[in-house]
């Protein structure tokens, strides 16, 4: 089938065992070009390190560079970590860049200074779990037509927290929530390479020319709803959002940060989630990942029919051109 529409992509068997599922392989990216990782951090040296640690033992993809920010760290274990790490790790830098936390900025500063043809948001809180998550995601990333591409992400007690984001009811929301690895939702989504709405920056790649045809992270998201953000605006300028089950990292999610509990957090949540809905009313959204009747941020799809809360929509093609694979544009 594939090969009859001229796709290069070829079908294998499931590698988890799910005998009425199977897997497309994209071709890899033969040149294997500079990958830059940009991680944006303060304190938590613990996190950080591990996050570190992992990328170095655990990625058997070789010609990467990682950029961090430092924002306002204060405590001395943490700065003299940075300061041996960059010292001791080939193709690193440090940036000190202090302020209020707004991971969109830290992002796009740190995105300027990168010298990669291929971009990857990392969390502080990210472990490597698949030594080959470079090339699955830069066999997806390196399409012409495709913009962000996101992974799956477990908690530490191996539920999902991120299979992709989708359009619920009270707004975008992180699909699959809890599920066990053994587990498979009703439509096995999950564990499929399949479009979603958008796909966490808590590790998301993106080709440096898609990057900077919509000008990066919009910094009028400090915090939440700016990877969602920055997704629909590639979608907007032809960029489809993939997500993949076959890149995996372990997220201790907000474990850096926190929760938004206090009365500063709430202030700039609501913020952030007023610009989001201004820009994005649920009318310009096309989730092509799931039917408006289901609500999938569960664990186990639930129906809901009729739903009044979601619009009716038609899914549009995306169609667009685009530079080559890894290369930035001329300015």
């Amino acid at each position: 089938m594939l090969a009859q529409v001229g796709s290069p992509a070829r079908v294998q068997a499931h590698p988890e065992g799910h005998a009425d599922r199977l897997r497309v392989v994209w071709p890899r990216e033969p040149s294997k070009p500079l990958v830059s990782i940009l991680i944006a951090t303060r304190d938590r040296v613990d996190l950080l390190r591990a996050c570190l640690e992992s990328i170095a033992t655990r990625t058997d993809y070789a010609n990467v560079e990682i950029l961090v920010a430092d924002n306002g760290s204060e405590q001395p274990e943490t700065r003299h970590y940075l300061e041996t790490w960059s010292r001791e790790t080939p193709h690193s830098q440090v940036l000190r860049l202090d302020g209020p936390f707004n991971f969109s900025a830290l992002n796009n500063a740190l995105a300027e200074k990168a010298r990669g043809g291929f971009l990857v948001m990392m969390n502080n809180d990210i472990e490597v779990l698949s030594p080959d998550w470079i090339e699955e995601m830069m066999s997806l990333c390196r399409r012409p037509d495709i913009g962000a591409v996101g992974a799956r992400l477990w908690y530490p007690n191996h539920t999902i927290q991120h299979a992709g984001t989708g359009l619920e009811s009270g707004g975008p929301a992180h699909r699959f929530v809890g599920l066990a690895r053994h587990e498979t939702d009703s439509d096995g989504r999950a564990v499929l390479l399949h479009r979603p709405l958008a796909v966490t920056a808590a590790v998301l790649m993106v080709r440096a020319s898609a990057w900077e045809a919509v000008q990066g992270m919009d910094p009028g998201f400090a915090v939440d709803y700016g990877d969602v953000d920055f997704c629909l605006r590639l979608n907007a300028a032809g960029f489809a959002t993939l997500y993949t089950p076959f890149a995996e990292f372990l997220h201790h999610e907000s474990a850096s940060r926190g929760l938004n509990d206090s009365p500063q957090k709430k202030l700039r949540f609501a913020k952030d989630q007023t610009l989001f809905v201004q820009r994005w009313p649920a009318g310009r959204m096309d989730d092509p990942s799931g039917s408006p009747n289901a609500d999938l941020c569960f664990a186990q799809s639930r129906f809901v029919f009729p739903r009044t809360d979601v619009p009716a929509r038609i899914a549009k093609p995306i169609e667009r051109a685009d530079t080559p694979a890894g290369e930035r544009p001329s300015a």
